[in-house]
């Protein structure tokens, strides 16, 4: 149990969840190129979407993964960020 006082100041940056989101975006890197016939067949293309957009989204806003880092999926990044996927749709590793 992580014991903070309610007073603690909230950082504006949480700097310390970046090993765990780099390591999450290439779990999600690897499981979009590996692995995307079998999320298909089993119908899960939309989870992977969703929970996937969610986590860029994240990352962007605190700068928690280089954008080098982020590079092999860097245009399916870019359909999710520029609105050219709605997060239902069976995307994910279709670069």
């Amino acid at each position: 149990m992580l014991c903070v006082p309610v007073s603690a100041p909230v950082p504006s940056r949480p700097v310390h969840f970046r090993p765990g989101l780099q390591r999450l975006f290439r779990l999600y890197a690897h499981t979009c190129c590996s692995h995307n016939d079998h999320i298909r067949s089993i119908g899960a293309s939309a989870h992977l979407n969703t929970t996937f957009k969610h986590l860029i989204y994240f990352i962007n806003e605190f700068d928690l993964v280089t954008k080098t880092e982020m590079a092999p999926l860097e245009k399916l990044i870019s359909k999710f960020t520029h609105g050219q996927v709605e997060p239902g749709a069976p995307a994910s590793g279709s670069q």
